[in-house]
């Protein structure tokens, strides 16, 4: 009996995984499919809905020889589409052969690391925060999350000073920061002197006065930095309460939505023209030292004197004590110190300074001041010939 002639449908084609062998995939008769293997194959044409009707084969090795023999393609080049083998994961690392294509699982193999280029994962907050993970890759949110948990000053900065220009005006220096509190990287690529004269205009040499702050004289007016985060702007200007309420209500027109105390400025006693300063750091020193307390009379109870230093915040005023007594008793005492110090009872032996009836040595003094700008004065005499505290300049550490 002779066997019945078939026809062999290949119903699909491919290479195996180590990029070889050639898989063939038969359409038997009944509908279901077998596999089998041409070995060492290196062409396979390009398309996947290939289909090879092999007549009178007399096995399946017969067929599979004829494809291996008869199906050929042209290599792929950067210039060309064609016939590709595939990289191994190996290969793929190694990222030195030019002519293996790279499948989606390969390719995961390739992780970066200090030493290759390569895909990295991106951390969590939690191990942005913890600062441990040496795989991972963070964002900037992540950052942004992890630098908050640190420790850090309001803000962190170079350059961005303040300085008197003459009478009206003040000039604010280039420099950069990072603020901590709005986690604002703020740059000021130029200097901007403002007037206090006029009212508040965005821009250098304009005004910089809030409209609501009018301009009297013996006046404190708070320095302050306001931001535009959407346009990474900065810019200044005064007002009279220390939340910049009426400045950023002015500003707002142009964007500034959040703001830093930089300093504080005065106006003269007499007259509405800045009082001479120069900044240096935290410190600002006045051109022209000033008296606030020049009196007669002593201070048997302690008593809270107002100062003309910045208020809002405490400050270390930089200044110098000159007391003499009037009574002919050789040796007195005055006591100053900062209205947070509790009260104590002083003697002839004095607790700041011994003084007598003959002529004071000057002493200087550095206190800090409560919120109010006060600092608390004591004497063991309700009289004496004179009492001055003369005011050099004051260190600010409480800005924004």
């Amino acid at each position: 009996m002779s066997k019945k002639k078939r026809k062999i449908v290949v119903e699909d084609i491919y290479f195996d995984s180590d990029g070889t062998d050639l898989e063939v995939s038969i359409l038997k008769s009944d509908g279901s499919t077998t596999t089998g293997r041409a070995l060492n194959c290196k062409h396979l044409p390009l398309t996947t809905a290939l289909r090879t009707i092999l007549g009178g084969a007399a096995n399946l090795e017969a067929g599979l020889q004829y494809l291996k023999n008869n199906l050929k393609g042209e290599d792929a080049t950067t210039e060309n589409k064609g016939i590709v083998a595939l990289a191994t994961a190996s290969e793929v690392q190694t990222g030195t052969n030019a002519t293996k294509a790279v499948t989606p699982s390969t390719l995961k193999t390739l992780t970066g690391n200090a030493n290759r280029i390569g895909l990295l994962q991106l951390a969590t907050e939690t191990e942005a925060k913890a600062g441990e993970n040496t795989a991972k890759v963070i964002t900037p949110s992540t950052l942004k999350a992890a630098l908050n948990e640190l420790s850090l000053p309001n803000s962190i900065e170079y350059g961005m000073g303040m300085d008197y220009v003459d009478n009206i005006s003040v000039s604010f220096s280039a420099g950069q920061r990072f603020d901590n509190t709005y986690g604002y990287i703020g740059k000021a690529t130029s200097e901007k002197i403002k007037k206090i004269s006029e009212t508040w205009k965005e821009g250098s040499n304009s005004g910089g006065r809030a409209t609501n702050a009018p301009l009297t004289q013996d006046t404190e007016y708070y320095s302050f930095e306001i931001i535009n985060i959407a346009e990474d702007k900065v810019d200044y200007g005064w007002d009279i309460v220390i939340d910049a309420a009426n400045l950023l209500s002015d500003a707002a027109v142009s964007g500034y939505t959040h703001y830093r105390l930089r300093g504080s400025i005065f106006t003269e006693s007499d007259s509405t023209d800045i009082l001479p300063f120069n900044r240096t750091g935290n410190y600002f020193a006045l051109r022209d030292s000033i008296l606030p307390i020049d009196r007669v009379e002593g201070y048997l109870a302690r008593t809270e004197e107002v100062i003309k230093v910045p208020t809002g915040r405490k400050v270390i005023i930089d200044g110098t004590l000159l007391y003499k007594t009037g009574s002919a008793v050789t040796t007195r005492a005055i006591w100053i110190s900062s209205p947070d110090v509790n009260d104590q009872t002083i003697d002839k032996e004095g607790f700041c300074t011994a003084v007598s009836n003959a002529n004071p040595i000057p002493t200087p003094i550095q206190i800090m001041t409560n919120t109010s700008g006060e600092i608390s004065i004591k004497t063991t005499d309700d009289v004496c010939t004179f009492l001055k505290i003369y005011i050099h300049g004051w260190y600010d550490f409480e800005l924004g």
